[in-house]
């Protein structure tokens, strides 16, 4: 019982832990760091563009002079300036333009993106305290892309971080590997019925149910979430466990499957 709850313990918590961690890292975003006048003059020029019009006012208005992009940046810690002026760019946008991507968050940080299509193409995205705006024809459209990618100013999930969600599903097939193995050794002796795919079920079934031919149940999408609770409830059952054992272990598995594997309950056949 002992080595049971140890290993439950250690496998639960790495299952919760891991998730936690996935999660976080997949939603997580780095606000940009606002953009220096000097430095976006610099990228435009780059791309055969100078800039013009260059105004301080607690906000920063760029504007292009000769360039097919316009663009406006704006900072600003006034939050009702920043959202008036927010919502004026997007009404501008949703009213004379088709809208194709709405997008808002405000988990970890602020984030408000909004593009559209047509003959124009446009973009504006507010990270926190500044909005980056740029319109231009469509023919422009991937220069408009790139600029806002090299800023940081897109919101993307980190889906490197889905690497993490490998760690629970790992531990959970670990968990009724060892918890199989101890319950048919402790029914037919022969834990080892645990490490074949489809046969460990089969035996399972077999020996909890009184038939094998219940096993595909297990692989019916929906249908095997509610097998899978009436499977464990007489699990339970079938080691005598009293009727709260037995809802614990429908709902808790992971935890009260090696619980039962490690301990000294013995099976009795339906």
């Amino acid at each position: 019982m002992k080595k049971g709850l140890i290993f439950t313990i250690i496998c639960n918590a790495i299952i919760v832990i891991s998730t936690i961690i996935g999660f976080i890292s997949l939603f997580w975003f780095h606000l940009p760091k606002e953009i220096e006048k000097d430095e976006l003059i610099r990228y435009m020029k780059t791309k055969g563009c100078d800039m013009a019009d260059i105004a301080e006012f607690n906000e920063i208005n760029l504007a292009t002079e000769n360039c097919p992009i316009n663009i406006n940046y704006i900072v600003t810690k006034n939050t009702d300036k920043r959202n008036q002026i927010l919502l004026n760019q997007k009404n501008d946008v949703a009213n004379n333009y088709n809208v194709i991507g709405n997008f808002n968050i405000d988990i970890f940080s602020v984030y408000s993106e909004l593009t559209t299509s047509g003959e124009k193409y446009k973009k504006v995205t507010q990270n926190k305290n500044s909005i980056l705006y740029a319109s231009a024809n469509k023919e422009y459209k991937k220069e408009i892309i790139d600029l806002f990618k090299h800023f940081g100013y897109r919101y993307q999930l980190n889906f490197k971080a889905c690497w993490w969600f490998l760690v629970p599903i790992l531990m959970i097939i670990l968990i009724y590997i060892v918890s199989i193995w101890g319950i048919e050794k402790k029914i037919r002796n022969k834990g080892w019925i645990a490490l074949i795919p489809f046969y460990n079920v089969g035996c399972l079934t077999k020996d909890v149910l009184g038939s094998p031919w219940y096993a595909p149940l297990l692989f019916i999408p929906i249908g095997n979430l509610v097998f899978s609770l009436f499977l464990h409830y007489y699990l339970g059952k079938s080691f005598q466990k009293d009727e709260t054992d037995c809802i614990l272990l429908m709902f808790f598995s992971t935890i009260f499957c090696p619980l039962l594997a490690f301990d000294d309950s013995k099976y009795s056949k339906a």
